[in-house]
Parts: structure tokens; sequence; C-alpha cells
């Protein structure tokens, strides 16, 4: 019997000290996720009103934004976006036996920024092909801000199941370019945020930062950004050039595992056409691995910047600095399609047949890191990460001068809140940050006029007259 009670007695101490530890566990739980909501982790959340017809982008649970499908603005001209969040009419599916499908992968240059839908780079290689008397249809599969990271999530997610015989990879510019984050550790973060209970926990990802940070990531710059800290002021390559190789390279073995072609694309600006960056800017050395990529796999290069620069129509070819007009997808359509053709597709079919890419010798070029204005209204940047401005709504109208226009945006102190293409003259509405109730707005259209206006977003509405 004494042996009896004395098991119950340690076994009733046993049961106490596992309680006393539970509660401090808990305790200590509960207090550092006190403090980890003092630190204030921010996740990629977006924070944009996704239903309205002025807004053309949302958010995505996987690759952290697409776009809403509907008739939407695109500087200044409408958008069709199908029900997939991608621009243009869903494809037929299954594919028409005999006939080709290319599908274009890349950012806003081959979305078709500030060009209406008949006029976009798929389009016009679509009907040039077709000239040529080719079945196929084009697919466009480029979204506005699009890197190599989330492509491939696209084409997991949508673009494979569109059956295309063809890939056109234009992605260059988003990867390369400097910003606030690196994708692969905000699409990290977002993957932690989304998870069940533990994604809304402030200490989870406050540790899963930490954890990635450890790891050689960047995770921790990400999501330890709070709402209380300045927007950082120098960036970073949102993909850096090593992991550009291997997107890249697994983008082309992937598609030729599904027996599909593949060729690239080389974007160009209207500062490489002019002849202002005859070093290639601080984007060259990502177009040699575009173009070592291609000689490794034994897929075409289709290179803008040459077919642009023998038209000799300088900034008559873009909207703005970056993207094409439609006169310049016209002269990229026609010949991307004379390429092909004379490379023997689709009898050739364009498959890429190299070993998989050793980027780990890749080294970026020293470049000066590039001081980081506040993100722009409606930009992946301001959506993922609000900050302490907030978005008003801004109508208006332009009436004379030239198009296309360009509208910068500056509060009473004259700091930079964003800037805004407008593809011809007509009725507008922006949304603007603004942190009061006033905004200087200065017009340039495409003459180089220039009209400087005060506004009150969400109030009035803004008239701009050129001569």
């Amino acid at each position: 019997m004494a042996g009896a009670r004395r098991w119950r007695q340690g076994r009733g101490r046993l049961v106490l000290r596992l309680l006393f530890s539970v509660f401090i566990f808990v305790s200590a739980v509960v207090i550092a996720e006190g403090l980890a909501r003092e630190i204030d982790p921010a996740a990629p959340l977006w924070n944009s009103r996704g239903g309205g017809t002025a807004v053309i982008m949302t958010s995505h649970p996987t690759r952290l934004w697409t776009m809403a499908p509907g008739i939407r603005p695109n500087a200044g001209v409408p958008s069709t976006i199908n029900e997939d969040g991608l621009r243009g009419p869903l494809p037929e599916l299954p594919r028409p036996s005999g006939r080709q499908r290319i599908l274009v992968t890349g950012d806003s240059s081959f979305f078709g920024h500030g060009v209406r839908d008949e006029e976009t780079l798929g389009v016009q290689i679509e009907a040039q092909l077709r000239r040529r008397g080719l079945d196929v249809d084009v697919v466009n599969g480029a979204i506005p801000g699009y890197s190599t990271a989330q492509t491939l999530l696209l084409l997991d997610e949508l673009g494979w199941s569109y059956e295309p015989t063809l890939l056109l990879v234009g992605n260059l510019w988003s990867d390369n370019n400097f910003d606030a984050f690196r994708d692969a550790d905000l699409l990290r973060t977002a993957a932690v945020s989304s998870r069940p209970l533990l994604g809304n926990l402030a200490l989870f990802r406050l540790l899963s930062a930490t954890a990635d940070r450890l790891r050689g990531g960047n995770g921790g710059r990400v999501v330890t950004w709070t709402r209380s800290s300045e927007w950082p002021t120098s960036g970073t390559r949102r993909v850096p050039i090593q992991d550009y190789a291997v997107n890249l390279d697994k983008i082309m073995r992937e598609a030729a595992a599904r027996g599909i072609g593949v060729a690239l694309i080389a974007p160009t600006n209207v500062g490489l056409v002019e002849g202002r960056y005859p070093d290639g800017g601080h984007w060259d050395v990502y177009f040699e691995v575009q173009a070592q990529l291609a000689r490794r796999h034994h897929v075409p290069l289709l290179r803008a910047l040459p077919v642009l620069q023998a038209a000799g129509e300088g900034k008559s070819l873009f909207v703005d600095e970056m993207h094409p007009s439609a006169r310049g997808n016209s002269l990229l359509g026609d010949a991307i399609a004379e390429t092909l053709i004379q490379t023997g597709w689709p009898e050739k079919t364009l498959l890429a047949s190299g070993f998989p890419v050793d980027a780990s010798g890749l080294v970026d070029e020293p470049v000066q890191k590039l001081g980081l204005p506040p993100p722009l209204p409606n930009s992946p940047q301001f959506q993922l990460f609000s900050g302490a401005r907030e978005l008003r709504s801004l109508a208006g109208s332009i009436a004379g001068g030239k198009a296309p226009y360009r509208l910068e945006f500056f509060d009473l102190d004259g700091e930079t809140l964003g800037e805004s293409s407008i593809g011809e003259a007509g009725p507008f509405t922006i949304d603007v940050l603004t942190g009061g109730e006033g905004v200087t707005v200065v017009l340039h259209d495409g003459a180089g006029a220039e009209l400087r206006a005060d506004a009150r977003p969400g109030v009035d509405p803004l008239v701009l007259v050129l001569p």
C-alpha cells in the first residue's frame, strides 16, 4: 500500500511539473509573440482595392500578384484581362490538331504597357506568322513586374496546361531591377505567412526570417520590415544573376521535357537604341547570361535592339523609356516571325538540349546600388507593404499637346510621390499616393511641353490643357 501511495504521489508531482512546464512554455510564447508584434514583422500582403475597374493588379496566393479580370486601364488605354488573369482571350483547349501555339512570357514590355490589345507584341507575332501561312495562335503570358521566379510558378499553374508548342521567354527587366526585396525571399515569406494558424503569428514569421537569413537568404530583410520604419533607401537585384541563370535554364529544360520548344527575346529600351549605354548599362550581365544559355541549349536569341535601331525612328518606337509602342511592337513582331521561319520552326522544334547550367561562377558586374524612392502608387512594392501614405483617386482630363503624356506627382513640400504614363488625351482616373489633401501635378507631353497644376485627389477633377 505504501508503495502504491508513493507511486501515486510521484505521478501527481510529475503531472504538476509537466503542467507547470507547459504554463512556463505557453507564457514564454505569449510574451515572445507580444515582443514580436512590437517589432511587427510585415508579411507581403496585398493591400489593393482588387474589385474596382480602375485596378489592374490584384493579389495572388502563390505568385504575390496577378491581374484582375475585366476591361482594365493601362496607361490611358484599355486592356482586356481574361479569367486566368492574363491579357487577351483564353486559348482554345484542347489545342486544335495541327495548330502551333506560342506562349510569350515576360513583364510589362511584353504584356503591352500603354498599347491596345491588338497592338501587343503577341498579337503582332501571331498576325505575321499567319501571313506567312502558319496555323498558329499566341498566348500572352506576360504580367507587369514578373520575374523568372514568378514565371516558373505561372508555368506550373497555368502555362503548361495551355499546351504550347513554343515558349518565347522575354524575362529580363524585372529580374535585374534594383528594388527593396529579392523575389525568392518575398515568395518564401508569402508561403510562410499563408500557413494556417502559424502564419498569423508574428513570432513564427520572425523566426522564419531569422532561419532564412542564417541559410544565406535575405528573408529577414523582407519580413522584418515594419510599418513604423522608413522604406529602404538602397536596393538589391530582385533576382541575383546566379538565380536568374538557374531560373532561365530551368524554364528551358522543363519546356524541353514536355516537348515544347524555346526561343529567348532580349528586350531593349530608348537609352540602348539611342546609344546612351555603349557598355550595355547595368543590364549587360543579364543579357550575356541570355546569350550564353541560348548557345548552351542551341535555341534562337531574338534581339530587339538591332531591329529597333535599324528602323531609325527613335522614341516613337516606345511609349516611354522602357515600353515598346504599337509601332515598336509591329517591327519586333515582324522580325521575330521572320527569324522563327528562318530557323526552320515549326518543323524544327527548337527544343533546349544542353545540360543544367552551373551558375556558381557567375559574378554580377560592380554597379552602384541605386537609391530607392518611395514606392509608386499601385506598384507591387506599395501594394505588398503599405506605408504611412494612402491612395486617393484623382480624376481628370488631358487636352492638347502631343501624346504620349507623363504625369509626375509631388506633395506640397516637393517630395516625389510617383508618376504615371498616359497613352492619349482624354479623361483619366489614377490612384495617387498622398499623405495630405493636396498634390502638385506636372504634366509632360511627347513634344517636351510641361504644365504644372495643384490638385486635391478625391475632391475636385483636374483639367490639364496644353497648347
